[in-house]
This record gives C-alpha cells, structure tokens and sequence, in this order.
C-alpha cells in the first residue's frame, strides 16, 4: 500500500505544481516561434554559404586549377604538356623513368 499512496501523493504535487506555471500568452507564442524560426534559416543559409565556398575551394584543390600547366620544350620550339619524369630531365636524379635492358650476346 506504500506505493499506492506515494503515487497518489507525486500527482497530487504535480498537479498542484501545473497551477503554479505561468504559460505564455498566444502573441509570445507566436512571436518565439518566429523568432526561432528566423534564426533556424539564418543559421542554414549562413551554413549553406560556408559550405558552397568551401566546396569552391577543395575543388580547386583536389583539380589543381590553381597552378599554371607544366609545359616541357619539344622538338621543333613546341610547346606539349609534360607528361612523364622524363620530360623534365630526371636521368640521373633518382628517378627511374623506364626500366633498361641490356643484352649481351653469349660469344
């Protein structure tokens, strides 16, 4: 019965405590809920245009459209792309450009 009667005791406190609050009126309601609301899309826009220009960025990272083309002098004063470390001069820098074969004739 101990339980019985600590129940009926916290409601009696709760509801007693429900009279006490002092709920807003409807013009509070409504004017919070905008309030909310306004900061909800300030925050999501704000975010969005971080977001946007980020991306911007790391795109222009990850792409490299920020450096200027490496070019490697031809033949004939053409200019081509460079294409391997062999366009650029790396025999004998550490740089194994193609593996070498040499055969010997068994004489």
């Amino acid at each position: 019965m101990k339980l019985v009667d600590q129940t009926i005791e916290y409601v009696k406190g709760s509801y007693s405590e429900m009279k006490k609050v002092v709920w807003p009126t409807r013009k509070q309601t409504i004017t919070y809920s905008m309030i909310v609301i306004a900061m909800s899309i300030g925050t999501a826009v704000f975010f969005g245009v971080l977001d946007y220009f980020f991306n911007i960025g790391l795109e222009a990272i990850i792409s490299g459209d920020n450096q200027a083309p490496i070019s490697a002098p031809a033949e004939h004063g053409a200019e081509v792309p460079a294409t391997s470390p062999a366009d650029f001069g790396a025999e004998g820098v550490g740089i194994e450009t193609e593996p070498t074969f040499s055969t010997k004739s068994a004489e």
